[in-house]
């Protein structure tokens, strides 16, 4: 029987080192905050991947993006929401992200799923109707595909549902499943650009006043970054982060509004609450805004994949985890919770006693060249980019000639400026033959019987591409 409702909260782009109880230095998240302070805080999470295909196959199944095939479907193994519902549990999705669609897998175990496509199609059609009828924009897709995109880059409304909207559908859920055992995830995509300009709250984070004017030119400059790769404008890079910390201080209203409403209803005692992030962002620490790395080669750096992580469990006291946990750890924690194992996953529960982690390897990958996230199958022949940590160190590898393996020394060098590849070439050495290159024969086969295994059923067409 099951002990206690699960809501899984997901902030899309968020950054451990934002967030107040990480030591930021603003109040980002003060809701957060209190919650980790009530509850488990995870000092050093490890992203399964650096961006949201590769990362939330990770968060709702506890296996790396790679096992058992691709990150581009989760169809082919179980996932949280399946192992819940045949609990018993009644289980609701806000996914809010295109890439996150029934076609990849993402709708299955779910009683309730918001399909976060018809969101994004019906942005579509208002940009449209705005610059004088659809016909116009089928004629540049058809002619001229490249001012196609950029019109819709610089028109579109955000195709992602506000954080108000996710928090009413929470509400909802809850209200319709409280007096049963419920398992809800919601996705926050305010953190992620194009940002909204909430003038009242980025006073209160900043101390200061943005023209609406300034935030718009803000995200025509950031539009153009990434859909365009043209300069990023240095100039303008505090306002960015200003900007994206605001995000963050509104997302985390909607969980302050949240918890105020499990008290009320007397369900935070019966409810395990878990906050966390699919990847962080870049902000030029290596050259690239965003998460496509640099002409959407993927990066592995720390500011992509240190992502938060808060579990509120009723049984639990407050707790400091230090050592490094995975993203793969999210789904057999929970399921241990609530008192049941799975067996055959990456990840661990996290919050059990046992001995020192510190020499744990973990893991994260994505496909070389990232552009290819928003395709619904990953050929045998895709290279990979992989990241490995144990302790301290930390290896990043690329399956390609061209580009060199890094190495670092996280407690020495943070921010990952120091490659130590030459200076610690055996230690380089051991992890490259002994994890990675066994790691990619692994990952080979499995795509190799996905593939097989996919000819047999209906083609998958192409989504809409996103950011992710």
């Amino acid at each position: 029987m099951e002990k206690y409702n699960v809501i899984l909260l997901t902030i899309d782009c968020l950054r451990a080192d934002h967030l107040d109880c990480y030591g930021y230095r603003k109040q980002t998240a003060p809701n957060i905050a209190r919650l980790a302070d009530r509850g488990v805080l995870f000092m050093d999470v490890f992203s399964a991947g650096p961006y949201t295909k590769a990362s939330f196959k990770t968060i709702l199944t506890g296996l790396y993006p790679f096992t058992k095939g691709g990150y581009h479907t989760i169809r082919n193994v179980s996932s949280l929401p399946q192992m819940l519902k045949k609990l018993g549990y009644k289980t609701f999705a806000i996914p809010n992200n295109v890439l996150l669609n029934p076609q990849s897998g993402y709708s299955d175990g779910f009683d309730v799923y918001i399909n976060p496509i018809k969101k994004s199609t019906s942005a579509q059609k208002r940009v449209a109707e705005r610059l004088g009828g659809r016909k116009i924009i089928r004629f540049l897709n058809k002619h001229v595909p490249v001012l196609a995109k950029k019109i819709k880059s610089m028109f579109a409304e955000n195709p992602y549902m506000m954080g108000t909207e996710v928090l009413s559908l929470i509400v909802r859920f809850i209200t319709e499943a409280k007096n049963s055992r419920f398992f809800i995830w919601a996705h926050f995509m305010d953190a992620h650009h194009p940002y909204r300009f909430i003038p009242k709250l980025y006073q209160i984070v900043h101390g200061k006043l943005l023209s609406g004017r300034k935030a718009r030119k803000i995200n025509r400059m950031l539009a153009h970054y990434v859909h365009f790769r043209k300069e990023f404008r240095l100039d303008l890079l505090d306002e960015v982060i200003n900007l994206y910390d605001t995000q963050i201080r509104f997302i985390d209203l909607m969980i302050g509004r949240l918890l105020e409403l499990l008290e009320r209803l007397e369900l935070l005692d019966e409810t395990i609450i878990v906050i966390t992030s699919d990847h962080g962002e870049e902000f030029m620490e290596h050259g690239a805004f965003g998460h496509s790395g640099i002409r959407y080669v993927s990066h592995l750096y720390q500011e992509l994949l240190r992502i938060p992580l808060v579990i509120w469990h009723p049984d639990i006291g407050r707790k400091r985890i230090a050592h490094p946990v995975s993203s793969a750890d999210i789904v057999p924690t929970i399921l241990a919770a609530n008192g049941y194992s799975v067996q055959g996953l990456d990840g661990r529960d996290m919050v059990a006693k046992r001995e020192s982690l510190s020499t744990r390897i973990l893991l994260s990958e994505a496909s070389l060249c990232n552009y290819k996230r928003g395709i619904l199958r990953i050929s045998p022949r895709e290279k990979i980019a992989i990241a490995v940590r144990i302790g301290r160190w930390k290896l990043i590898y690329y399956e390609s000639r061209n580009m060199v393996p890094e190495l670092y020394n996280l407690s020495q060098d943070p921010e990952e400026k120091r490659n130590l590849i030459e200076t610690h070439r055996d230690l380089a050495k051991n992890l490259i033959d002994n994890i990675v290159k066994k790691r990619l024969v692994k990952i080979r086969r499995w795509l190799i019987r996905q593939s097989l295994h996919e000819k047999h059923i209906e083609p998958l067409r192409k989504v809409p591409h996103r950011t992710g």
